[in-house]
């Protein structure tokens, strides 16, 4: 067996945050040390006690990266059932890309995790998520991935009428995906494979959306995509341990408002996604990498940026602290 690393943005739908109005998404703007955070200064942060972050996943380690800031303060984090406390201050330097959370040499099950805010000062009642690695077990045998693009037969999508497709550039190429805005509108996809990760656009006009795989909802009953910033290549849904064989994942469209959209652009199908994913030789290293990686690239953004304005012609701004 070896060991994958995932990388989750701040803003992956596989991330819930709690309550939803009691967090803020920055952007880069209004913080001079933003360009600190990845990804040039995207994060999730919040000041209300009890506000919390969320996830589940299946596998053997988990690491959650924020700030530790003059006006951050305490904060607890619940992995199952242990219940671990720690500190956000930090001040000369203040500290950002750093764990704030990690465990390692868990068994390979299904676990959840709980970032909670607990601050004890008015005056530093913050905390931020920047972005969160788990670590998942491969075989050594099924190590490589297929990608699978939308435009795949193995895609279906119902009703037809309901879906068009999006075209954008990034990276100096021409990507594509699919998008509807239809209630209960819902995409499947047949693969062979034990593993399952898809890939879509997160933003503004994104929604929510459920899935299923075999027949059987997923453990949360919806994901939302709604972010402040647009993000391609996001992760939708991952699951692993799914037996060999054929499979079936569906995913249907919720939207809360009109218009709100639900966005595929593709698939990876196996055990291991290496892609998008690094292996864990020593701790969460591997996964600053792909976060300094991401950064460098990050010039390329604008180009995905304008693409996705031209099409949505609005903009959500939200207060950045």
């Amino acid at each position: 067996m070896s060991r994958t690393n995932i990388t989750l943005n701040n803003n992956s739908p596989l991330i819930d945050y709690q309550p939803v109005a009691g967090w803020g998404e920055g952007d880069g703007t209004g913080d001079p040390f933003a360009v600190r955070y990845s990804r040039n200064g995207t994060v999730n942060f919040t000041s209300l006690p009890g506000a919390s972050a969320s996830m589940s996943f299946h596998g053997t380690g988990i690491w959650i990266f924020g700030a530790k800031r003059s006006n951050h303060g305490r904060y607890n984090v619940t992995l199952d059932d242990l219940v671990s406390e720690a500190d956000g201050f930090a001040s000369n330097p203040e500290l950002f890309q750093t764990v704030l959370f990690s465990a390692t040499n868990l068994k390979h099950e299904k676990h959840t995790i709980t970032i909670r805010n607990d601050p004890t000062s008015d005056n530093a009642p913050f905390l931020d998520v920047d972005f969160i690695i788990f670590e998942t077990e491969t075989t050594d045998s099924s190590s490589l991935s297929v990608k699978v693009e939308n435009t795949a037969s193995s895609f279906a999508f119902s009703p037809e009428s309901a879906w068009k497709p999006l075209s954008f550039e990034e990276k100096n190429s021409v990507q594509t995906a699919r998008l509807t805005s239809v209630q209960e509108a819902s995409m499947t996809l047949a693969f062979t494979g034990n593993a399952i990760a898809l890939y879509g656009i997160v933003g503004p006009s994104s929604g929510l959306y459920s899935v299923q795989v075999d027949g059987q909802p997923s453990t949360n009953a919806t994901f939302n995509a709604t972010s402040k910033i647009y993000t391609t290549d996001s992760l939708l849904f991952h699951a692993n341990d799914l037996g060999p064989g054929n499979h079936t994942l569906r995913m249907i469209n919720k939207p809360e408002f009109p218009e709100q959209e639900m966005f595929v652009t593709h698939a990876m199908v196996g055990t291991s996604f290496a892609t998008y994913t690094s292996s864990l030789a020593s701790g969460p290293k591997a996964g600053v990498t792909l976060i300094i990686i991401v950064a460098v690239v990050s010039g390329f953004i604008f180009l995905v940026f304008a693409g996705l304005v031209l099409h949505f012609g609005r903009k959500q701004r939200r207060q950045w602290k």
